[in-house]
């Protein structure tokens, strides 16, 4: 620290330093002043020095003393948020060790180290610290690890703690055989020998997680081999995220929760820091709709955000049996229920205007904030002479309009025998393709003009269209009719918010095709335009690593969308593992940096909102250089962008009052009149989470009624869409 921090002390004490030439009486007391007036003047300084707490993310370090970067770890360790470098030698390590540091340490590194910094390495995992380890050398052995003479080879394997997740490598990978010790925990391994293939174990004070498979997998990636590693190193070798982030949209499908009380799924989505919820809306019974009341009710609650899921062509089982002639036809001239989907002709004006009366009611019905009409497009992702089967729309009276404007039976473009086939007649079939394509954007035209009347009763009910992407796979603006800037004209009608789903013919692409998706996204709709980019985490035909996304893979996917989206929707929450769920929120904020510390603080930049977890009971908050009143017992909430933060002590007789939680954008807030004034945006509904009981609500300078969700001491509010500021009292 700087002598100039000293300075004012100095500047006080000195007259009095001429004392202490003087006699013992004297000394004594001019002793005594030095040291009131020290302690005085300086204490408050140093107090806040040692008690002001500031961000600190989890730490990894890397040993290398071959200099190799280890890229593929570090960036793995990186969607916990930690930050890396890589050091030359344990010395360097011991320098940069503090808590919740995870030290990596590859074998064929710490088998090159002298005997003198290999016990260096020793005593600092003896000492208390988590390493994390492979291969084969002298320091795994000494921490516990004996190996078998014979190497084995590893096709498949199982993580013993998560079910279902069993792995199969695409390559078979050589390794060699190991065994613990009495003390250490396999915590995956060979299903049919149990032989053990990632274990944990303990050495004095620390911790060491071992892994046959390599750590530096070129040219595979850890999701590849290891998908389940960071789930690893969070339990075995407890180093944790500190920051976490909300943005997290989940389908659910009612089907899959039969019997399931909703507000303990409330409970499940609400500690994963999921924002909006979008729940199936094609289900007609009773049953259906008392679980409905219920989950809204107890996630308004909570402050999550509930959207009426419509999967149209689909409308429901029910609305199927009931009109038969308005059943979707395929190409070879059947009923169309496609997958699970049960279509029906909305390309006909009766059967749409029934459609939208339908929803009309569904939506005035139950207390949504939103609409999703979801994955709106014709059969099928493949060439309609391929599967006729699957193709779509073939209703007869859709065919005969075509006819009549083209003299042609459209049965006949996907006839490889006919005069009038794709292959004879391409002029044709390029008319086809947009026929269908005009079809379908009058068909969402119609469904939003409907929706624009619903929100002349229900104002606050925002929308939302989930789109599959034409713009990576251009096939699919053939196949499913899909024309994307018509379909983006229609905002006209109603503002909605774009939803951007991959089609899974791009899938193999791994998680850079959500980077791609978001820069053209991000270029076709403006800056000033936020879209949602969706996941499907479903079955797929290869099944490596796993048949399901789950683990790193789905992680890295995760990471890569909210990089380049405003938000990230997952398809369904019954399909993505509960140990995912957790780490989700961490991946969200994984991209925010903090610089070092100051005694103002530390400066962070976060591309979204996040939740800094720390415990702030006793203590007040400052966000650059201002009280801050946006946290909760449990962290503070950090707004995006560039800003400097820190906690410090602070003595209060009566609780302040204070923001908790915000599902839309937080902008702004500061302490006023006794309450909190905040700036948000949303698209839909904004749900604000304060702990006192407000009395008064201004919203853009104008008193409005309040009404309180949830309990006295953490009532939820209820604000409108939209940017607005907000005055709570």
């Amino acid at each position: 620290m700087s002598i100039d921090y000293y300075l004012p002390v100095l500047q006080v004490i000195a007259p009095f330093s001429f004392c202490l030439q003087r006699g013992w009486a004297t000394r004594s007391i001019c002793t005594l002043v030095l040291v009131i007036l020290t302690l005085f003047l300086s204490g408050p300084n140093i107090a806040h020095a040692q008690e002001a707490l500031t961000p600190q993310p989890p730490q990894c370090l890397v040993l290398a003393p071959s200099g190799h970067p280890y890229t593929e770890i570090r960036d793995t360790l990186g969607l916990l948020g930690c930050v890396s470098r890589v050091c030359a030698s344990p010395d360097e390590i011991a320098h940069a060790l503090r808590p919740n540091t995870v030290i990596v340490a590859p074998g064929v590194e710490t088998s090159q180290l002298t005997p003198v910094a290999l016990s260096k390495l020793v005593s600092l995992v003896r000492d208390g610290a988590s390493v994390l380890i492979d291969g084969k050398s002298t320091f795994n052995m000494v921490l516990g690890v004996s190996y078998v003479t014979a190497p084995i080879t590893i096709q498949q394997y199982r993580w013993a703690q998560i079910e279902h997740a069993t792995i199969t490598l695409a390559t078979p990978a050589t390794c060699m055989q190991f065994f613990g010790s009495r003390t250490t925990t396999v915590l995956a391994d060979i299903p049919d020998t149990g032989q053990p293939v990632v274990l944990a174990g303990r050495y004095g004070a620390g911790a060491f997680l071992y892994t046959a498979l390599s750590l530096n997998p070129e040219p595979l990636h850890l999701y590849d081999t290891l998908p389940f590693l960071l789930h690893a190193v969070v339990t075995a070798l407890a180093v944790h995220p500190i920051c976490a982030a909300q943005g997290l949209e989940y389908y659910m499908d009612w089907g899959f929760y039969l019997g399931v009380a909703p507000e303990q799924l409330i409970d499940r989505l609400a500690a994963e820091g999921v924002n909006h919820v979008h729940l199936s809306a094609w289900y007609d019974t009773t049953e259906f709709a008392l679980f409905a009341y219920r989950f809204i009710a107890a996630a308004h609650a909570r402050g999550i955000g509930v959207v009426s899921w419509f999967e149209f062509p689909m409308v429901s089982e029910p609305f199927w049996r009931q009109h038969p002639q308005w059943h979707e036809v395929t190409a070879d001239g059947k009923d169309a229920p496609v997958a699970w989907r049960y279509h029906m002709a909305l390309e006909d004006p009766a059967c749409l205007e029934a459609v939208k009366a339908y929803m009309m009611n569904k939506l005035l019905t139950f207390d949504w904030d939103g609409v999703d009409i979801a994955e709106l497009y014709f059969e099928s992702p493949y060439p309609a002479w391929e599967h006729p089967e699957l193709a779509t729309p073939y209703y007869p009276a859709f065919r005969q309009q075509f006819r009549e404007k083209y003299g042609a039976d459209p049965l006949d473009i996907v006839n490889p025998s006919a005069e009038n086939s794709w292959k004879k007649r391409p002029d044709l079939y390029q008319q086809w393709v947009a026929f269908r394509q005009d079809a379908l954007t009058r068909v969402l035209a119609g469904l939003l003009q409907q929706v624009a009347l619903c929100q002349q009763q229900k104002p606050q009910l925002g929308a939302s269209v989930t789109i599959m992407d034409p713009l990576m796979d251009p096939a699919i603006r053939e196949r499913l009719a899909i024309d994307l800037d018509s379909q983006l004209a229609l905002r006209k009608i109603v503002p909605f918010t774009v939803q951007v789903e991959d089609p899974f013919l791009i899938w193999p692409l791994g998680p850079k095709r959500f980077v791609t998706l978001g820069e053209k996204y991000a270029a076709r709709l403006g800056a000033e335009t936020p879209f949602i980019i969706n996941i499907n985490v479903i079955d797929r035909w290869q099944g490596t690593p796993m048949k399901r996304p789950a683990g790193l893979e789905l992680l890295d996917w995760v990471h890569a969308a909210a990089t380049h989206a405003a938000a990230v929707s997952l398809y369904a929450y019954n399909t993505v593992l509960p140990e995912d769920g957790e780490l989700l929120p961490a991946v969200l904020a994984s991209t925010a940096t903090f610089n070092e510390g100051t005694r103002g603080g530390v400066k962070y930049q976060a591309n979204r909102q996040c939740t800094w977890q720390v415990d702030t009971r006793g203590m007040g908050a400052t966000l650059d250089g201002k009280s801050w009143p946006c946290l909760s017992a449990r962290g503070v909430l950090l707004p995006s962008g560039v800003h400097t933060i820190s906690l410090t002590p602070r003595v209060m007789e009566t609780p302040a009052p204070r923001i908790e939680a915000i599902s839309g954008t937080l902008l702004f807030a500061s302490e006023r009149d006794g309450g909190v004034e905040v700036r948000y945006r949303s698209a839909l509904c904004c749900y604000i989470t304060v702990n006192w009981s407000p009395t008064h609500l201004t919203v853009d300078g104008q008193e409005t009624p309040i009404t309180i969700l949830g309990a006295p001491t953490r009532s939820v509010l209820a604000l409108p869409l939209g940017t607005h500021t907000v005055l709570i009292r």
